[in-house]
């Protein structure tokens, strides 16, 4: 399989929020899949209006196909 490629390669198969809401494409804006949800608490206003844009972007592309669940 082909690596992802281009500015959203390092959110590919990961929770993109943070990076979304901080406008940020670097590696340590992605958790690690097999950890903790990151809960996204110390957004500030500015960052959580961000990423209700690129959450209203997405949706008038895309299909919502799933939700991000805590592991057990």
């Amino acid at each position: 399989m082909d690596q992802a490629k281009g500015p959203y390669a390092n959110f590919a198969g990961h929770d993109a929020s943070r990076g979304l809401a901080k406008h940020s494409f670097d590696s340590d804006m992605v958790c690690d899949p097999n950890g903790p949800i990151d809960k996204l608490e110390d957004l500030n206003a500015e960052e959580w209006e961000a990423l209700r844009d690129w959450e209203q972007h997405f949706a008038t592309k895309y299909l919502l196909v799933g939700k991000l669940v805590e592991n057990e």
